[in-house]
């Protein structure tokens, strides 16, 4: 059991670094098309979708940290 949980531990922290990523890249995405905005560009459906997609990245990886945590603190009272 001790193994499978620390390999759903390193699981997770894989996932979550490649979503926090993603997120990253979503927000540089971001950014790029508010500076367009900015510049007077008609960006409003993209900007719209980015900000859509922030939203889910960021929703998603909320929730696996979460379980992250949870899972690395049953391993610590659980002394594994």
């Amino acid at each position: 059991m001790t193994t499978t949980r620390h390999a759903d531990l390193t699981d997770l922290h894989r996932v979550n670094g490649t979503l926090l990523d993603e997120l990253a890249e979503e927000a540089r995405a971001f950014l790029a098309l508010l500076s367009r905005h900015h510049a007077g560009e008609d960006v409003g459906g993209e900007l719209y979708g980015s900000v859509a997609h922030l939203g889910t990245h960021a929703s998603l990886l909320q929730e696996r940290l979460i379980q992250e945590a949870e899972l690395a603190d049953d391993l610590e009272d659980a002394g594994e």
